[in-house]
């Protein structure tokens, strides 16, 4: 910039220093020409005659390095990829038909913490897609192969990801704590979205039917499962 402004005033670059944001002539404060009009002629007449032998651009590159991340744990003890966690609670509330083992998600709402929000939108939109992850893997999502090893969900036809037709409207929360760890408080977000689906839906499940001492462990929560685990705890009641 010294050297665009040089050109600019008809100096010679060692003759320039900076004073309140502007580049003036040494001996003569008076002439001088300011950032602003040193990064115009910069983007604006890049191959004009103060540009001659000058790359046109105005860049600088820096790099912010996490420093409680530990990738050595020969050296530093222990081994942590991840610097600032981020939090959520979930919670559901399901319909269930106890004779077919169908659930229908009524409502689905989550509150997480992801420190500093930069972006709301980016926010709302990672935590939308896992929570739509966490559901799917919960809820639909199975390989099944054959006795010869053959998988038997081959396309999308066998195999259900969910769409907006399975999913329920989401409420989404936020706190907002800003980690100690880096300049902006910014944790991770969206892994939030995908860890609190499971256990929030297989306590709605059991919670639906309270008069059965209903446990749900096999994924995913398919209608035959539950209905196998409703037939269980029915008849662990008989006995």
């Amino acid at each position: 910039m010294a050297r665009i402004a040089a050109n600019m005033l008809e100096a010679a670059p060692e003759d320039i220093t900076v004073r309140d944001e502007r580049f003036v002539i040494s001996g003569s404060p008076s002439r001088g020409v300011s950032f602003a009009e040193v990064a115009f002629e910069v983007y604006a007449n890049p191959h004009g005659k103060n540009m001659d032998g000058i790359e046109p651009m105005l860049q600088a590159v820096r790099q912010w390095k996490q420093e409680n991340v530990y990738h050595q744990p020969e050296v530093q003890g222990r081994f942590s990829a991840y610097p600032s966690w981020p939090y959520g609670a979930a919670a559901a509330i399901v319909e269930v038909d106890a004779d077919t083992g169908h659930v229908k998600i009524l409502r689905y709402v989550l509150v997480e913490d992801a420190g500093t929000i930069v972006n709301p939108l980016l926010v709302n939109a990672n935590l939308h897609g896992g929570i739509a992850q966490g559901i799917g893997g919960a809820m639909f999502e199975r390989i099944a192969y054959d006795d010869a090893g053959q998988p038997l969900t081959g396309t999308f036809m066998d195999y259900t990801l969910p769409t907006a037709v399975e999913l329920p409207t989401l409420e989404i929360g936020h706190q907002e704590t800003p980690t100690p760890f880096n300049p902006l408080g910014t944790k991770g977000v969206g892994e939030s979205g995908v860890g609190g689906t499971l256990g929030s839906l297989c306590a709605a499940i059991e919670n639906a039917l309270p008069e059965y001492d209903l446990h749900l462990t096999e994924l995913p929560l398919s209608p035959h499962r539950i209905w196998s685990a409703i037939g269980d705890a029915k008849r662990a009641a008989a006995v």
